[in-house]
């Protein structure tokens, strides 16, 4: 009998040990897997502010802020709609009705995030998360979005990761909701440190309905989390970023950073360098022909750190 009950006894410790084991592999894969289900679905929210960025401002744009950080008050801007299929978006365009104004008929309004804090390769899904409204059922009003990469290096506007379906949003509504499509499946593109993000929202056709004009739409963004204006893109990559500054100036010369070059061609064959004053970047063009004879070279330095 006591030989039994030892060795019942000891079944049942076994027993006990064994589905112990068990349980702690359960929950270790159980806890693993979520662990890494969680670092698959990791995404960073850019919101749209209505702050401005600390970007040289344009006289043709009204540059706003764009970051991490949640709103937490509703603001809006407004864009006069246009009678027929709108179509041919692009940025910057200067078609009146095309990129999205901050008060209806003025100034286009384009958001820049704040510089990233590190590099990262975008190239996963981005889903818009936009809130709005028309003004009136015949507006037939949607929307198209476009991300594009503003370069620390060239101080402008350098590509553009893409841009959204034409008429692929479902027209606004007359009572504010948000609008969760289209996505844009982006082209990889690689930022470094100190570039930003820059996100151009455009007027269109809802889908399957042709825009009608004398009417307006308006997007309602800066918002606390889950309300009416709470308007971002959501990223599927991790991005972070530093605090906005206006980090497109050239910082100051030192001795070695300093390197020749030819900036253009003296005497009559002087080149100026031309601004590109539509998208207000500081990439400057130079004339590399060939010089005649009569002609001498022009040097400057120029801080290598930033060119």
């Amino acid at each position: 009998m006591t030989r039994r009950t030892k060795n019942s006894d000891s079944r049942i410790q076994n027993s006990e040990c064994r589905t112990g084991h068990v349980l702690f592999v359960l929950v270790f894969l159980l806890t693993s897997e979520f662990w890494i289900l969680d670092s698959a679905c990791a995404a960073t929210k850019v919101f749209l502010h209505d702050a401005a960025s600390k970007l040289d401002q344009s006289s043709a744009f009204d540059f706003r802020l764009a970051n991490a950080t949640q709103g937490s008050a509703k603001v809006t801007a407004v864009i006069n709609s246009i009678g027929g299929a709108v179509s041919g978006q692009y940025w910057p365009s200067s078609t009146t009705g095309h990129i999205l104004t901050k008060t209806a008929g003025g100034t286009k309004t384009v958001w820049f995030s704040a510089p990233l804090s590190s590099g990262v390769t975008i190239s996963g899904t981005v889903t818009p998360n936009f809130w709005g409204q028309e003004s009136n059922g015949q507006c037939n009003c949607g929307f198209r979005y476009e991300v594009l990469r503003w370069s620390v290096a060239a101080g402008g506007i350098v590509s553009s990761l893409g841009i959204s379906t034409d008429n692929g949003a479902t027209e606004w509504g007359t009572s504010a909701a948000v609008r969760t499509t289209p996505t844009l499946s982006p082209t990889s593109t690689a930022f470094g440190t100190g570039d930003r993000i820059v996100v151009v929202i455009y007027n269109d056709d809802g889908n399957g309905v042709t825009e009608g004009s004398g009417r307006t739409w308006t997007l309602d963004y800066d918002a606390a989390t889950g309300v009416d204006g709470d308007s971002y893109l959501s990223f599927t990559e991790t991005i972070s970023f530093s605090a906005d500054s206006n980090n497109a100036r050239p910082v100051p010369l030192t001795a070695s950073t300093f390197q020749p070059r030819v900036l253009a061609w003296g005497r009559d064959c002087w080149r100026e360098k031309i601004r590109n004053s539509e998208l207000e970047t500081r990439n400057w063009k130079y004339d590399t022909r060939p010089a005649p004879s009569f002609c001498f070279p022009v040097l400057i330095f120029v801080d290598s750190t930033t060119h």
